[in-house]
């Protein structure tokens, strides 16, 4: 019955990972397989332990260490079978029973199946049976805490308050014999939480998480609990904090079934080939990226995910994951629908059905409509489903256009076609157009309602090089003085206040800045109000190798008045040692100053210039920098300067274009670009360069701006461009 001598080595490793028992498969082996075991060693041991069976073939205690070897390969019918076996030679061992508890409880963890096997194990019951052969298991050995603590599991996925109750008293009972026993203060946490006791509930998530601070699965617990007691700023913050370094496969793939039906197709790939160490940020990211309010701890796009997934789970159950039929899909992704229509007419017998709109708040065409099937509605193509089954075409059609008749008053929008007579043609119509709506609908919708009056702002970035390798970003706002509140001082000036912050996040919404701008207006007269831009401006030094997030949020307290732009913004990398040329930006105002404000740039004050529409009437005024230009033995640089405006696209209607065409068979043509030539010299490597260039010969329209640096010395270019629109007033 032992191993062949060559095979020793092998054997004495079974022995220590059965902790010494050469026949019994023990609760601390099945951890130790659990945790730190990979498939393939796994086999290995079932090959080895399936050789000895074939020696001893009616040895219990090596059938029970096969099934749990087949058990944790994931083959649960195997499984089954060599306990079946092993009961039939021995009813009396704690570890068959065990294995069987273990085997129910998974085949109690329902995944996405086919009806008819769905209903199959349903019937089978198998938490009840799993929680039978956990009991059988400790009543032949009472002091057996891993069945305890299974025990405890299938009594909490059984659900309900008393088997809520006997997991507590389970868990109870492991902790009163050890109280550092896997995770059981967590599960008692659980069971707690389910029994809605949440003070409870904290104190032994806290308990398990200062013995284990390395586990972050408390954490999103604790979001849960405080979710449903209302407190949305800490779900949110406990939230974030746990999924930064949760590493636990079961509860990460249980989160990702929770935003499954809001994620792109690109994020749901990100997820699936993210490792494990990296799963966890993907959720903080997902919902960061979604937050309405990032200068806040609450995260309200999260929280009211969750609300909507815990109502459609209660309003829409199913059975299968993700626990809501198609109505409560359409609901986590779209929230409430604008209008919704429960057929409540007798026709022909046509099954429950129901139809929902959301053409007023997303976009016309964008109807679902629902059939029962069973306890559940299933979103169908069209409501000649709803016909009995076994009905004729002909039948179907029928019954489908009563249906649809009878929602055209209710629910409008592209049901109206079938408000006079119905039509096969208009039923073909009405699905292209669903399907064309369907097709282009956002993946999910929320509005939120920020409660404040909203507050236009324009936004603009430049670029230059910073010390280390690193970025000098600039931030320009701006806004209209006139889309503020003023107040009236007693002196009779108008008052006003605007704060406004920046915060910016790595690309994995670590935050890396955070700004808060506050700024005084105040003015003398009605007209300056009305006419005056207040244009603001800071910056930030980035590491060039990351990609950021930034988000901007103005605010009017006077007016109660708030704004919130959000950037992605890929920082650009200038090499250190090949000529280099920064943004290009546009000024309204560039002049040399001493006096350091926030325009202020190396004895230059440039103002930026805030509009992508530019009047050719006033000067064209563009501030740049160059770097890494070749000194000669003088240790001076010699360089040439290029300004280049190019018509992209002429604003101009039919006729112009007409006379624009006759002129130029006459050889009068318009001006296509200008473009200006100089040679500098230089003091050092770096060098700043500004130019006020005369545009009033240019057409309106789409032009593209270019500066062309090329170093002498070296015969080195390179090149900055933006887009501009002229106009004319």
């Amino acid at each position: 019955m032992f191993l062949k001598p060559n095979n020793r080595q092998t054997f004495f490793f079974i022995l220590i990972l059965l902790v010494g028992n050469l026949f019994f498969f023990t609760p601390a082996a099945a951890s130790t397989f659990e945790q730190d075991s990979k498939q393939d060693s796994l086999r290995q041991l079932l090959k080895q332990w399936t050789q000895k069976l074939s020696e001893d073939r009616k040895n219990p205690a090596i059938m029970d260490t096969v099934a749990g070897l087949y058990f944790q390969i994931g083959k649960n019918d195997s499984a089954d079978f060599w306990l079946g076996l092993s009961l039939k030679i021995d009813k009396n061992r704690a570890e068959t029973y065990y294995w069987q508890g273990r085997v129910f409880l998974r085949r109690g963890k329902i995944s996405i199946i086919p009806l008819e096997k769905l209903l199959a194990i349903i019937k089978q019951d198998n938490h009840s049976k799993a929680i039978k052969n956990f009991k059988k298991a400790i009543e032949i050995k009472p002091d057996y805490l891993e069945a305890y603590y299974y025990l405890g599991i299938a009594h909490i996925e059984k659900g309900g308050d008393k088997h809520f109750n006997r997991a507590v008293q389970a868990y109870q009972t492991i902790l009163n014999r050890d109280d550092n026993f896997k995770d059981t203060s967590f599960q008692l946490g659980i069971a707690y939480y389910k029994l809605k006791q949440y003070e409870q509930a904290v104190k032994f998530m806290n308990s398990y998480f200062l013995k284990h601070p390395e586990d972050s699965r408390p954490f999103i617990e604790m979001s849960r609990i405080f979710m449903d007691k209302g407190d949305t700023k800490k779900a949110s913050f406990y939230f974030m904090k746990g999924v930064e370094k949760l590493r636990d496969p079961n509860m990460l793939e249980k989160l990702f079934l929770e935003i499954k039906d809001i994620a792109t197709p690109d994020e749901k790939e990100e997820f699936e080939t993210s490792p494990l160490e990296k799963k966890g940020q993907f959720f903080k990211k997902f919902w960061k990226s979604r937050d309405p309010t990032p200068f806040t701890t609450e995260n309200e796009r999260f929280t009211e995910h969750y609300r909507r997934v815990q109502f459609a789970r209660t309003t829409y159950p199913s059975v299968i994951p993700p626990y809501y039929d198609d109505r409560g899909r359409v609901y986590v992704k779209y929230g409430k629908p604008d209008d919704r229509y429960t057929s409540s007419m007798d026709i022909g017998g046509a099954k429950d059905n129901e139809s929902w709109s959301y053409q007023k708040s997303i976009r016309r065409g964008l109807v679902f409509d629902f059939v029962q099937r069973g306890n559940m509605y299933q979103l169908v193509h069209d409501l000649t489903a709803a016909a009995p089954t076994g009905a004729d075409y002909g039948s179907r059609l029928l019954i489908a256009g009563q249906l649809y008749g009878e929602r055209a008053g209710d629910l409008g929008g592209i049901y109206n076609q079938f408000s006079i007579n119905f039509r096969q043609s208009d039923l073909s119509d009405f699905i292209n157009q669903k399907d064309a709506a369907m097709k282009s609908a956002p993946v999910e919708v929320y509005f939120h309602d920020y409660k404040m009056k909203p507050l236009p702002f324009r936004v603009k970035f430049a670029q230059f090089r910073s010390q280390h390798n690193l970025t000098w970003l600039d931030i320009y706002r701006s806004l209209s003085a006139k889309s503020l509140q003023f107040t009236t001082t007693d002196d009779g000036r108008f008052y006003s206040q605007v704060k406004t912050e920046i915060i910016i996040f790595d690309s994995l919404y670590n935050e890396v800045l955070r700004r808060t701008l506050p700024l005084d207006l105040s003015f003398a007269t009605e007209k300056q109000v009305q006419t005056a831009i207040s244009i603001d401006q800071t910056y930030a030094v980035l590491d060039p190798k990351n990609r950021y997030h930034i988000a901007i949020q103005v605010e009017n307290p006077q007016g109660k008045k708030l704004g919130i732009k959000k950037f992605n913004l890929k920082i650009k990398q200038y090499d250190p040692d090949s000529l280099q040329i920064s943004d290009i930006e546009l000024a309204s105002k560039i002049e040399p100053t001493t006096k350091v404000d926030q325009f202020y740039k190396d004895g230059l004050r440039v103002v930026p210039y805030m509009f992508n529409r530019y009047d050719i009437k006033k000067p064209l005024q563009l501030y740049y920098e160059m770097y890494n230009l070749t000194l000669d033995k003088e240790k001076k640089s010699k360089y040439q300067i290029d300004y280049k405006i190019t018509v992209i696209k002429r604003d101009e209607n039919s006729m112009k274009k007409i006379f624009r065409a006759i002129g130029s068979i006459f050889g009068k043509r318009g001006k296509e670009s200008i473009a200006s030539s100089y040679i500098r010299e230089g003091k050092s490597r770096n060098e700043k360069g500004y130019i006020s260039l005369d545009v009033s010969k240019m057409p309106t329209g789409v032009n593209q701006v270019s500066v062309i640096v090329k170093d002498l010395l070296t015969n080195q270019t390179k090149s900055s461009t933006l887009k501009l629109v002229f106009f004319k007033r």
